[in-house]
């Protein structure tokens, strides 16, 4: 029987991503799901540093406590159900990400996740379309979810 490896899809996600598999009004949640979806099905490696888990407990604080979109119990339970998810938290080189956020004028935040996916070579899913916009024709790895085809 001949043996064969399976590719699999890996993929660096930001916090604007995984906020629409929360916040249900958000636009391209169904894109961000299908990720979701890639992931619990194991054919999607998702990849981010873990300043991913911050920044979606900042959007979950703001989304509960000044917005009202979801209930704070609700916040904490979708702390909890993220921090399960087999998700690979990586640290990006910092002394690089210092040099992309100074190049492209992006936060050290957003360069975090770039440098991650330009040092593992792989794209970079975001649900930032003004980074997108931004940084398009200059930085090879980042792409809109509104692009993001299984």
């Amino acid at each position: 029987m001949p043996h064969f490896r399976l590719i699999m899809t890996h993929l660096v996600i930001d916090a604007s991503l995984v906020a629409k598999w929360y916040l249900r009004d958000e636009q391209d949640a169904g894109a961000a799901d299908s990720i979701l979806g890639g992931l619990c099905a194991e054919e999607i490696v998702l990849c981010a540093p873990l300043l991913l888990l911050y920044e979606v407990g900042n959007i979950l604080f703001v989304a509960s406590s000044l917005r009202n979109r979801l209930t704070k119990i609700s916040a904490k339970k979708v702390l909890a159900n993220l921090q399960k998810l087999p998700i690979n938290y990586q640290e990006p080189d910092f002394n690089k990400v210092i040099s992309l956020t100074l190049k492209h004028n992006i936060s050290f935040y957003d360069g975090a996740y770039l440098q991650l996916a330009k040092g593992l070579d792989i794209p970079f899913i975001t649900g930032d379309n003004r980074l997108c916009n931004k940084l398009k024709g200059q930085e090879k790895n980042i792409f809109p979810l509104n692009e993001y085809r299984p």
